[in-house]
């Protein structure tokens, strides 16, 4: 399973969305619906922001999707819900979808945000411990889809990041969060603005 890990606001995924969106013609939904309703797909990582998604997903974006040069169109799952929740919720699935998940600041304990990611599957990953048949694995342009990921990994942690907690880049509005005074999870611990374990990037401004 290949991994990025990385601190973010909402306003930063939607940057980071951005970027994926003119890698390459791409196609994003949510990961699962709300409950009883459709699953919506975005156009763009500010179409998020306004959409409600994040009021579903308790503050955080929580997203699929594909680049279409890499897979056909993954499918969409129903899955059945107990009985006094609702019908049924809808879950984007497919062997070379990603995943972007927004770390969300604990609800108990210390209040600290929790990190960000984007995954997928790798074809060695998928091959061995999947459920996909061989021939959806085999109709996946690998080699394109290690060309798109890597373009945002060395984003990310290249121009897009201010600052790095034990080498997880931290993007635009997290900096601010940090030189604010809120603190990270850095597993293990939480770390503030004045931790020795974060490494500002050259040109980024610090209120210390």
């Amino acid at each position: 399973m290949a991994q990025l890990e990385f601190y973010a606001t909402a306003e930063d995924m939607a940057d980071v969305i951005d970027l994926m969106f003119s890698l390459a013609e791409m196609r994003l939904y949510e990961a699962y619906s709300a409950v009883d309703k459709p699953i919506r797909d975005f156009k763009n990582g500010r179409e998020i922001l306004s959409s409600g998604h994040l009021e579903d997903n308790h503050g955080a974006v929580f997203v699929r999707g594909w680049w279409c040069s890499v897979t056909s169109q993954p499918f969409v799952r129903e899955f059945r819900l107990n009985p006094g929740l609702g019908t049924s919720r809808f879950e984007l699935c497919g062997v070379a979808a990603f995943q972007l998940l927004m770390g969300r600041f604990q609800s108990d304990g210390p209040k600290a945000l929790e990190r960000s990611t984007f995954t997928h599957w790798n074809e060695a990953g998928v091959r061995q411990r999947s459920f996909y048949s061989d021939a959806d694995v085999d109709a996946v342009d690998w080699k394109e889809f290690r060309r798109l990921s890597g373009i945002v990994h060395r984003r990310v942690r290249g121009p897009m990041s201010r600052a790095s907690l034990h080498r997880m880049p931290i993007l635009k509005g997290a900096f601010d969060l940090l030189e604010s005074g809120n603190q990270f999870w850095g597993y293990p611990g939480i770390f503030d603005r004045t931790s020795e374990q974060v490494t500002r990037d050259a040109g980024a401004k610090t209120s210390l």
